[in-house]
């Protein structure tokens, strides 16, 4: 986790979304190393800031240049998931 260490140093930071296409969203994504919990808190309040700015549902750690198998899911998504079939796997 020493690239995403470097991320955390500014804490609620509203980081970069990078768009369909961009190369760091065609990288592996690893598992997130739970026992790095500052590391991960810190990534999901970033990833938090950058949702609220972005005004989305949605938002997954790739997106933000970070491949670690990290999504978050804002209210909105709830109440549209609550309205139509939801599937869910895993993969």
């Amino acid at each position: 986790m020493d690239h995403l260490n470097h991320l955390y140093e500014l804490n609620n930071m509203v980081l970069p979304i990078y768009l369909y296409g961009s190369e760091v969203l065609r990288n592996e994504n690893s598992e997130a190393d739970l026992n790095d919990r500052a590391a991960i808190v810190s990534l999901l309040e970033d990833m938090y800031e950058t949702l609220k700015e972005a005004d989305g549902c949605g938002l997954a750690a790739p997106q933000v240049g970070v491949n670690k198998r990290i999504v978050i899911v804002s209210q909105c998504a709830r109440n549209i998931c609550r309205s139509k079939k939801a599937v869910s796997y895993k993969g």
